[in-house]
């Protein structure tokens, strides 16, 4: 993560007995894969999961359409 960041906010468990699928994170929202993309809202809200692609961007244009 340090040697290659990315443009959005990244999750990582400094704890080796709680990383991957066994992170409490994972468990909550049941994570059974990776990648696996949650696409949140401005108010936090959770409302789309394991969209990608086209179908993707368009999502994010239409909550998102101030950022470029």
């Amino acid at each position: 993560i340090k040697d290659q960041p990315l443009p959005w906010i990244t999750l990582f468990n400094p704890d080796e007995n709680t990383r991957g699928f066994e992170d409490p994170t994972a468990r909550k929202f049941h994570v059974n894969g990776i990648p696996a993309t949650y696409l949140v809202d401005r108010s936090g809200k959770l409302v789309h999961v394991n969209v990608r692609g086209e179908r993707l961007g368009e999502l994010l244009k239409g909550y998102f359409p101030d950022v470029k």
